[in-house]
């Protein structure tokens, strides 16, 4: 057979297998199609914390690591709220109170009490009285410091008229670590006088570092005044000689001002008051000095080199009021006759003269005859005069000086010595 006819039947011979060719491989991808396909791998997902947290809370020992950050979260949470209350200790030891690092307390008549924060700005402000709540109802303070706060405050009081040149005494007490308080003391005072400077009031001010504890706060409530006011009046019970705890009742009455009046008679030395800040003169009442000088006019004393002088504040009652009297006390310097008036503080009027002698006591000292206060009231016909001669009432002694004319004054409330 010759090539190209062989060629020729192969060509032929695969034509005809073709169709049976395509035909096998339809059906094979038909039963491929037909067979179940395995799935394919799912990827996993990575547990969320919260997920982990509860496996290990479900093991033994996550149970127990469990348990012990309970009892941390509990030990932080006490020492935060025990840090809130008295974390901010003074350093003396003493706890400050809760809320704020200092306390400052401002009285007029209205009360008023601002808490500040470590940076001295105010936090919380809160009246004491009534009439402080008159002063602070439109005043917004958070966040301020404490000096514009007390320019607030002094200014508000002005307006509502608690303040005016009459009645000018502001007392600011102030609670805080030692160190702190000695830098505000200051601070507050100044910023108190140009307050009210700035108004047209000469401020009489003082202020005062206090530490406010259990007995004082309870004493403060019992007398209807703040704690402030309080320190204060047992500060002056305490360091003046004049007053025992007998007057605590009459000084809770008191208005700042006639505090302020007594307070400025104290002597100098005594370590209660120290590092006090006080400046200005009190208002509406006329000066020691004034009262001194009528005193002398009245004795007739031009010199008094040599004599003995004492001034201090007392009071009594005129009418149901209380007034405020300055009780004089002059000794000459050549005998031992002693010469007390008592003079209206408001007005400078002579309400009352007495006079005594001294007797020497076992230790040398002299005393007024007769012990507390003097027997005689007013100047008796005859008596002597200040230069030691007898002469009628009403006529010039031989030295040309007239005796002083005997008055009664008011019969005094609290026994002629206050």
């Amino acid at each position: 057979m010759r090539r190209h006819e062989l060629e020729e039947k192969i060509e032929k011979a695969f034509k005809d297998e073709r169709p049976a060719l395509r035909e096998s491989i339809i059906e094979a991808c038909k039963s491929e199609a037909q067979l179940p396909r395995a799935p394919l791998p799912k990827k996993e997902k990575a547990p969320s914390f919260i997920e982990r947290c509860l496996e290990v809370v479900s093991s033994s020992v996550g149970r127990r690591v469990a348990a012990f950050a309970v009892c941390l979260v509990m030990i932080v949470g006490a020492a935060i709220g025990f840090s809130a209350y008295f974390g901010n200790t003074a350093d003396d030891g003493g706890a400050v109170p809760a809320g704020g690092v200092t306390t400052v307390y401002i009285d007029v008549n209205p009360s008023v009490v601002l808490e500040l924060d470590s940076g001295d700005k105010i936090i919380k402000c809160t009246a004491a009285n009534s009439d402080g709540e008159d002063v602070i109802a439109s005043l917004k303070l958070s966040g301020k410091p404490l000096d514009e706060g007390i320019d607030d405050i002094l200014a508000a009081m002005y307006e509502h008229e608690f303040i005016t040149s009459e009645s000018n005494s502001v007392l600011i007490s102030i609670d805080g670590s030692e160190e702190k308080t000695e830098l505000l003391l200051a601070d507050a005072a100044e910023r108190a006088n140009h307050s009210l400077e700035s108004r047209g009031v000469e401020c009489s001010v003082i202020a005062q570092s206090v530490r406010v504890d259990d007995e004082i706060k309870r004493e403060a409530e019992e007398r209807g005044v703040s704690p402030g006011k309080m320190h204060l009046i047992n500060k002056m019970v305490g360091g003046m000689d004049d007053y025992t705890d007998d007057d605590k009742d009459e000084f809770s009455k008191m208005s700042i001002k006639e505090l302020n009046l007594i307070y400025s008679s104290r002597g100098e030395g005594d370590d209660r008051f120290e590092g006090d800040v006080s400046a200005g003169s009190v208002g509406g009442y006329k000066d020691s000095s004034d009262g001194l000088e009528a005193m002398l006019a009245d004795l007739g004393i031009l010199d008094i080199e040599g004599c003995e002088i004492r001034v201090k504040v007392g009071w009594e009652r005129a009418d149901g009021d209380r007034r405020m009297v300055y009780i004089l006390t002059v000794k000459l310097a050549d005998g031992l006759l002693v010469y007390t008036y008592k003079i209206d503080c408001k007005t400078g009027e002579i309400l009352s003269r007495e006079v005594g002698s001294f007797t020497e006591g076992e230790d040398g000292g002299k005393s007024p005859e007769g012990g507390k206060g003097h027997e005689t009231e007013g100047f008796p016909e005859g008596e002597r005069s200040p230069e030691g001669e007898k002469a009628p009432e009403g006529e010039k002694a031989p030295d040309g000086e007239m005796t002083p004319e005997g008055e009664k004054g008011d019969e005094p409330d609290h026994g002629g010595e206050h």
